[in-house]
């Protein structure tokens, strides 16, 4: 079968978190197809970049009564525009020497964060260092920035974190999938085009963090929409959706896989490409699978 293994946004940024990768060499020894993509890591530099920018300061400049941070960011609009896509290459190491300009040029716009960072504790050898720790808080000053006018709940490693936070409350996390945002509809074309590539038949979707829920039923949404099968699993669907009885979840996944992840995913592979039933430690529509684990690894069938 041809599998897509997933990260929703947001997570990590610094790399990817493993998950999908250990997913995906599963997958690869059973015989599967598979693809890899952090939709989150993509997201962010969509965002972070300076046509991003100018879309969402286009958008908020529309606004009346905007929060004071929020017109000190409108106020320095031209300077985010011009150093957003240097700080993003040098934080992803791909130019270094940016560093003693962000040190000490004034070269990245003056926002809340940035304008109260402390670097003394930051030694003559820590210029690189420092200089990421600044250009951290600047890229934290536009998602507070993102945050406050745009879509509300938005962070980073924090997205839409406080819906599926606690008990989970499906009716408030269906209002908030109903609508868009310019940050949703590059969600919507990054999916889109990456499921147009692979064209898989099975999505995985890892979901580690609550922070990842909202986009993970954004994006099976998306998939399902397409007659993909949509599997999602991970940390935070082991333990707060292990027990959750809310029916409306299926109309955004297919299947929960629980604990390791690997075993319960290459089982349903097998059974969706015409093996027997051996699905285990997963949840359906249909209720909860939990027959022993099958003896033997799985192979792809014949």
């Amino acid at each position: 079968m041809r599998v897509a293994l997933a990260l929703p946004p947001l997570s990590q940024l610094n790399t990817a978190y493993p998950s999908i990768a250990y997913l995906a060499r599963a997958c690869r020894e059973a015989g599967h197809e598979t693809h890899t993509r952090d939709l989150g890591i993509a997201l962010v530099h969509r965002i972070f970049s300076r046509d991003g920018l100018a879309t969402l300061f286009d958008l908020a400049e529309q606004g009346d009564e905007l929060p004071e941070p929020a017109w000190r960011a409108l106020a320095l609009r031209h300077q985010h525009e011009q150093t957003i896509a240097p700080v993003m290459n040098f934080l992803a190491c791909r130019d270094r020497t940016l560093a003693h300009r962000i040190l000490h040029t004034g070269f990245l716009p003056a926002g809340p964060r940035v304008g109260a960072a402390d670097l003394t504790g930051f030694g003559p050898g820590s210029v690189d260092d420092a200089a990421r720790h600044l250009a951290t808080l600047h890229i934290e000053d536009v998602a507070d920035f993102i945050g406050a006018t745009i879509d509300p709940g938005f962070g980073l490693a924090r997205y839409q974190h406080h819906l599926a936070t606690g008990p989970v409350l499906f009716d408030d996390i269906a209002e908030r999938l109903a609508e868009s945002s310019p940050i949703d509809a590059w969600l919507d074309a990054l999916v889109d085009g990456w499921l147009d590539e692979v064209s898989p038949q099975l999505l995985g979707l890892s979901v580690p963090f609550p922070g990842m829920l909202l986009g993970a039923l954004r994006i099976g949404a998306r998939a399902r929409a397409r007659g993909i099968h949509v599997a999602m699993g991970g940390g935070y669907v082991n333990t707060e959706l292990r027990d959750v009885d809310e029916p409306r979840r299926w109309d955004f996944i297919d299947t929960l896989t629980y604990d390791d992840g690997e075993g319960p995913l290459l089982a349903l592979l097998a059974h969706l490409d015409g093996g027997p039933d051996q699905r285990h430690r997963t949840r359906t529509r249909e209720g909860r699978i939990d027959l022993p684990a099958p003896a033997h690894p799985f192979v792809a069938a014949a």
